[in-house]
């Protein structure tokens, strides 16, 4: 099967809505686009889309067959050339595309910077293990004192890697690896981390506005396309990466399409006002009501990317406390494993 990847993806669609909106034809757009593409096999997969356009498919189609986009972009593709809005609705689809690309990168972003400090954390901790306890360990062992239970398990800890420090270091670490894999990165077991992500106070504020202003951008674009509030539903499960909210947005669509209110589904989803604030409930009733449903989701994506902003900026001042904690156990940890043993030599030579 015939993957883009996003950087491709995004050059597509962003060319090709400038170039129709300017008033080229497909066909054409299709060889300017195909001119500056340096990927060998994209320009493969582009000789087949030009192939389909000459014989007379629709461009949604031909999109279609590649089984590289998503439901959504290929619907908002097929309503702009059977409402003839193809540039507009491109315009909107490559609008969206850069939006995630932004909350993706504020996460990640924000994400960085304590990713980065624990894993020296981590580093720092088993160099000292491996190279300084081992010969502290075998000075304190050599003392005629009695020896503090802390000494007694930093000698223990220092001789252990000492003799098994090349083969456990390369195991412990590929267990941590396998662990954080499993737990974030898996297709089945990541909903793990996600629940945990979620729950911890420093990046729950996160996750929640970073999904609420994809949620508020998507939905009121779409809806403002011409969409109805399923297909906006279904588009909006199908890209959500969180599983909880994965679960929320098909209880909205199951509930809609049986005929009940936006407003009365919300109100019937157990854990509502855990993933949605109250406010942002109270903004989408009012908007349903007044028939401006489509505005009332843009205001809220605009309300949640500006909040995200600030969070992302912040993530890091929250994060500090965490770490100077876990660093500060460190450092006592191995002072008083130090220390004690020298104020009882002490004590022994006065």
């Amino acid at each position: 099967m015939f993957t883009f990847n996003n950087k491709s993806k995004d050059y597509f669609i962003e060319n090709l809505a400038v170039l129709i909106d300017s008033g080229v034809n497909i066909s054409e757009s299709l060889d300017i686009i195909e001119v500056g593409i340096k990927d060998s096999f994209f320009k493969k997969k582009m000789n087949k889309i030009k192939e389909d356009i000459g014989a007379g498919f629709n461009l949604w189609e031909s999109l279609d067959q590649l089984n590289v986009f998503s439901h959504r972009d290929i619907s908002l593709i097929k309503i702009g050339e059977n409402s003839g809005n193809l540039a507009e609705n491109l315009k909107i689809l490559s609008s969206q595309h850069q939006k995630e690309r932004v909350f993706r990168s504020k996460v990640y972003s924000a994400l960085m910077y304590p990713s980065i400090i624990f894993f020296m954390i981590i580093i720092i901790g088993f160099g000292m293990s491996w190279f300084l306890l081992p010969k502290l360990a075998l000075v304190f062992s050599q003392l005629d004192i009695e020896l503090p239970k802390i000494t007694e398990i930093m000698i223990s800890l220092g001789l252990f890697l000492q003799d098994y420090g090349v083969i456990f270091f390369p195991i412990f670490f590929v267990l941590v690896f396998s662990f954080f894999y499993l737990i974030f990165f898996h297709k089945t077991t990541k909903f793990l981390g996600q629940s945990f992500l979620f729950n911890f106070f420093a990046t729950k504020r996160l996750i929640l506005e970073s999904e609420l202003s994809r949620f508020g951008f998507i939905l009121g674009t779409l809806l403002g396309a011409g969409f109805s509030i399923t297909e906006s539903l279904k588009s909006m499960e199908q890209s959500s990466i969180f599983h909880f909210y994965k679960k929320l947005y098909k209880h909205l669509l199951v509930d809609v399409s049986e005929g009940a209110t936006f407003r009365e589904s919300l109100l019937s989803y157990r854990r509502i006002n855990k993933l949605m604030p109250l406010s942002v409930q109270q903004i989408i009733a009012v908007g349903e009501k007044s028939g401006r449903l489509a505005d009332s989701f843009l205001k809220i994506g605009k309300n949640y990317e500006e909040k995200l902003d600030l969070t992302s900026k912040n993530l890091a001042i929250i994060l500090e406390p965490v770490l100077l904690i876990i660093v500060w156990l460190g450092v006592v940890f191995l002072a008083l494993s130090i220390i004690l043993p020298i104020y009882g030599l002490i004590g022994q030579i006065n």
